[in-house]
């Protein structure tokens, strides 16, 4: 029973990250191949913080990833967050 738990665990995940990736691939379509690399690397990053699918993502994750970046430039911390901002926004 417990591996049979496991298997659907792993599907289910492995679905949410097929999910996340096309509507990450739909978020960026059409915008220039340098947005999409800073954007691709800054949803990269938030679902490493995160570790876990977008749909199960909350506003406490956003804050604790917002407080993690203070390593970052100002202004790169600013542009990450508008890029996952903008990333919630579309898939709202």
């Amino acid at each position: 029973m417990a591996t049979a738990l496991v298997v659907s665990t792993q599907a289910a995940l492995s679905a949410f990250e097929i999910a996340d990736s096309r509507l990450l691939e739909l978020w960026l379509h059409g915008r220039s191949p340098r947005i999409q690399r800073a954007y691709r690397a800054d949803a990269a990053r938030f679902l490493a913080f995160v570790a876990q699918p977008l749909a199960q993502t909350t506003l406490a994750d956003l804050q604790a990833f917002a407080d993690s970046l203070t390593h970052l430039a100002p202004a790169s911390q600013a542009r990450t967050l508008s890029a996952i901002k903008s990333l919630f926004t579309f898939a709202h």
